[in-house]
């Protein structure tokens, strides 16, 4: 697979200085959203009432993650990604709303988490889309 596979065409994009980038491929059935209680819907994958993101987020195996989740509000969607740019992973956090359709290529401007306890998880904070 190696031999033939490609990496994908990265196109030029750019964030303000004081922000990081990333580029990750943003598929279908990767990711979670994190919806406010008041809205009427089944918990069911990839769509979560806050109260029950919580209570499952207590089963994660790193205690230190645990502490990191319920600072996650209403209106986030979370990932598990490859940053094309550096090939590291990323535990991409976005508002919900600043997310296009799935099955794209994104860059995306935001800040790592400088939590130490979180090094290993590469969390990064998202804001917006980089611009071209």
């Amino acid at each position: 697979m190696k031999t033939n596979s490609q990496p994908p065409v990265i196109e030029t994009a750019s964030c303000p200085s004081e922000m990081d980038m990333i580029t990750i491929q943003y598929d279908p059935g990767t990711y979670v959203n994190v919806t406010r209680e008041n809205v009427v819907f089944l918990d069911w994958m990839p769509s979560f009432h806050i109260s029950k993101f919580r209570r499952n987020s207590h089963s994660l195996a790193d205690a230190n993650l645990i502490q990191a989740m319920p600072s996650i509000t209403p209106a986030n969607t979370l990932f598990y990604t490859l940053d094309f740019q550096t090939n590291g992973e990323a535990l991409v956090i976005i508002k919900t709303d600043k997310l296009p359709k799935p099955g794209q290529l994104l860059s995306i401007c935001g800040q790592w988490d400088n939590d130490s306890n979180l090094g290993n998880y590469g969390v990064f904070h998202a804001s917006h889309m980089a611009g071209k």
